[in-house]
């Protein structure tokens, strides 16, 4: 989409057992925020974002069917515009 990102996100146990440091969900964000703002040359995003967290497989196909049928959407994004349009 032109105006937003959808991210499924997997986190692992590290292997460093129980008390090992794991990085937050908006600690992993931010760095990825940080990451592409450094190859554009500025920031991009907006400041916060929303998460959900996925709990099982009939959960993660109903998301997944969602982002893979958004593009399609795009012409009724209520922020589209025939300019954004090649």
């Amino acid at each position: 989409m032109p105006n937003h990102v959808h991210l499924l996100l997997t986190i692992h146990a590290a292997g460093g057992g129980v008390g090992s440091p794991r990085p937050t969900i908006a600690q992993i964000i931010k760095a990825w925020k940080h990451l592409i703002a450094q190859d554009v040359g500025e920031s991009i995003w907006q400041t916060s974002f929303y998460d959900h967290v996925v709990r099982d497989e009939v959960a993660y196909q109903e998301i997944w069917q969602y982002i893979d049928a958004n593009p399609a959407r795009w012409l009724q994004d209520r922020f589209y515009s025939e300019e954004d349009d090649p």
